[in-house]
């Protein structure tokens, strides 16, 4: 009872972590990519089910499966987008479940460690440093990919299932996998050598299995590359930024291999990538050299070895497809510690596998498994928290970010800043005002657009004793350039502005917004935000912008998550 108990809190308690930060952070507003997603579904909503707008190409991948679950969510939860995250998580611990399944399958290991190794792995997989991906619904491709290909690999230990079932069912992940996102194409040669290992039919009857599986391989990348697009020059330029700068590119994939231990900088996380993979080649050299008279433990390792190879396979396609992007600032994004984090995850169950066996060898064999075992425990103890912390903080810098995303989104119709909706919202900003407008009319975008300038359909009532901050001045530049500035704060969230709206009032006493900024600073803490050193905002104009019956100006703080506006303390003279 006691075992089932540590087992269930050791999953448990990782999961509920990372939910309640996705649901703390969650902005319900489609980002970026998504809007290449919700354009599709505008064509299957009006037109029906089409294969080929479902298959079409995004950027490398084909993501079939995940559009159609996204398309399925959309219709039942108009569009919003948390379900998306939800359904992220739901794959992630999928995707524990799995590796649960292959330790019980392939680990010989202790009642008190299992727990603990439990534990050490679900705390990688539900790590907040890849809460760009939790946070972003259409990453779904991230997690249902991984899912998939650990899938394969808990079905092909299963000792339940019948040779032909386990071929059947991983084939299905496989295709599943390829569809959701271009890595998912590694997951036919990482799951097979286990598939292979296992066969216990006669030489002919093996020959079938391999060349049906080669088969279905073949026909499922004709339908991939048909009609595929190669990358444009400039992408191919970017490639070729790996030949330019080899040492940088060594470093960004070094540094990839290590964000699960990075802190932040880069040098952490490229030292932390070469020992984890020093270690890691290490312990499956060793392995495979022990493992060439013992079929039983060659079958068992060389599935957490083809773990590994996933990462490090992915992680040399992300240095060659994105370092490019970043040469002068080679630090990969956070959201690629979903993909390192399997490398560690590989470690500790090669480790497991090697324990008995090193600890029985010679002198320089139980130093290669105490240097393993004290480098994951320091990173877990010393390095991990930081990064946990770092994590969590990085997913509130996107909870702003998704704030100004929705604010920007919501002017689309009366005052649309065409540099902020590319900045914050897509680049595609040529089609992002229908796309946005047919998403309201079906009551997606919730608050809804704004359809008037006028200041009274939006204007909030204050609570009693709320201050949501001053309007301090207003500069002239020079000629008929003004700047207005002051501070806002949004007393009920205990945050920042999302956007903050200028308007002049007319002789009648009404109020006209003609300009919106979003705030410059989210400096200070909770305590200081009310501060005026804190929430600065600055809004440039012109004179222009002002028709000749202006009377004054004042300022408004916008709330995206409510549609309303809260008047700021002072007006100034036009």
């Amino acid at each position: 009872m006691a075992k089932r108990s540590a087992l269930f809190l050791s999953a448990f308690i990782p999961a509920c972590i990372l939910a309640f930060l996705a649901y703390r952070y969650s902005v319900n507003v489609i980002y970026w990519d998504g809007w290449d997603y919700f354009e599709i579904f505008k064509k299957l909503y009006e037109t029906g089910f089409n294969f080929s707008d479902l298959l079409s190409q995004n950027v490398e991948s084909r993501p079939f499966f995940p559009r159609i679950v996204i398309f399925a969510l959309s219709l039942i939860t108009h569009s919003d987008v948390r379900y998306e995250m939800a359904f992220s998580i739901f794959l992630i611990c999928l995707t524990s479940f799995g590796l649960y399944r292959i330790m019980r399958s392939t680990l010989d290991i202790q009642r008190g460690w299992f727990p603990v190794i439990l534990l050490a792995v679900n705390a990688l997989l539900f790590s907040p440093a890849q809460g760009y991906n939790v946070l972003t619904g259409h990453q779904i491709v991230v997690f249902m990919h991984i899912a998939c290909i650990i899938g394969c690999f808990a079905v092909a230990y299963s000792q339940r299932l019948k040779e032909l079932e386990k071929h059947l069912i991983c084939l299905a992940l496989c295709v599943i996998s390829t569809f959701s996102m271009a890595g998912g194409i590694l997951s036919w040669f990482l799951i097979f050598p286990v598939l292979l290992l296992r066969m216990k039919s006669t030489m002919g009857r093996k020959v079938i299995i391999v060349s049906c599986w080669a088969a279905a391989f073949l026909c499922t990348m004709a339908v991939y590359f048909y009609k595929y697009v190669t990358p444009s020059i400039e992408f191919a330029a970017r490639y070729a930024a790996v030949l330019v700068y080899p040492g940088k590119a060594i470093t960004y994939f070094l540094t990839i291999m290590g964000l699960p231990f990075s802190l932040g900088y880069l040098a952490a996380a490229a030292a932390a990538g070469l020992f984890i993979l020093f270690m890691w080649t290490s312990l499956s050299a060793h392995l495979l050299w022990t493992a060439r008279r013992d079929a039983a433990l060659l079958y068992r390792a060389v599935g957490w070895i083809m773990i590994g190879s996933y990462t490090i396979i992915t992680g040399l396609m992300t240095t060659l497809g994105r370092f490019g992007f970043s040469v002068d600032t080679p630090f990969p994004l956070p959201r690629y510690t979903t993909f390192s984090s399997y490398l560690i995850i590989s470690l500790i169950g090669l480790m497991a596998l090697s324990a008995r066996d090193l600890g029985r060898g010679r002198y320089i064999k139980k130093l290669l498994l105490r240097a393993s075992v004290c480098f994951v425990c320091i990173g877990y103890i010393f390095l991990f928290p930081a990064t946990f912390t770092y994590g969590i903080k990085m997913m509130g810098i996107e909870r702003v970010s998704r704030l100004k995303s929705k604010a920007c989104l919501s002017f689309i119709n009366v005052m649309p800043d065409t540099d902020a909706l590319a900045t914050e919202v897509s680049l595609a900003t040529g089609t992002l005002a229908g796309l946005a407008n047919f998403a309201d009319n079906l009551g997606y975008i919730n608050p809804p657009l704004i359809k008037s300038r006028m200041m009274s359909a939006l204007s909030g009532i204050k609570r009693q004793g709320s201050d949501y901050g001053d309007f301090n001045n207003l500069e002239k530049v020079d000629g008929d350039t003004y700047i207005a500035w002051g501070w806002s704060h949004l007393p009920e969230r205990n945050e920042p502005a999302d956007l903050i709206i200028l308007a002049y009032e007319n002789r009648a006493n009404e109020s006209i917004m003609f300009k919106t900024t979003l705030m410059t600073t989210c400096e200070g803490d909770a305590k200081k935000r009310r501060k005026e050193s804190a929430n600065i905002w600055k809004a440039p104009f012109s004179k222009k912008d002002l028709p000749g019956d202006a009377v004054r100006i004042s300022a408004w703080a916008y709330n995206a998550l409510t549609g309303k506006a809260y008047w700021l303390n002072n007006y100034s003279v036009s």
